[in-house]
């Protein structure tokens, strides 16, 4: 059941991240939404890099860094408070 909820989530995030449409072709009241995804920002700083499409967001740049850095953290965290019992959780 995991396996199947993990592959509609990815799917899911990959259209509410703007990796097959531009930044600048989303309505300004729905932006806000997709600039909360913090890969939202490393896509277009890749995509301006790579192809010269778009502009440098440094903000969203940060924000998908440090939003990665503290996911990882609390990921360790939890796993290590849950370890000895999580094989027979699930």
């Amino acid at each position: 059941d995991l396996n199947f909820l993990v592959g509609f989530s990815v799917q899911l995030l990959m259209y509410v991240s703007p990796i097959i449409y531009p930044m600048n072709t989303v309505p300004e009241k729905y932006r806000v939404f997709i600039e909360l995804n913090p890969m939202s920002g490393i896509i277009n700083n890749f995509k301006y890099g790579s192809m010269g499409v778009g502009s440098f967001d440094g903000f969203g740049l940060v924000y998908g860094i440090v939003f990665s850095i503290i996911a990882l953290v609390s990921g360790i965290l939890i796993f290590n408070r849950v370890e000895k019992s999580f094989i027979d959780t699930v």
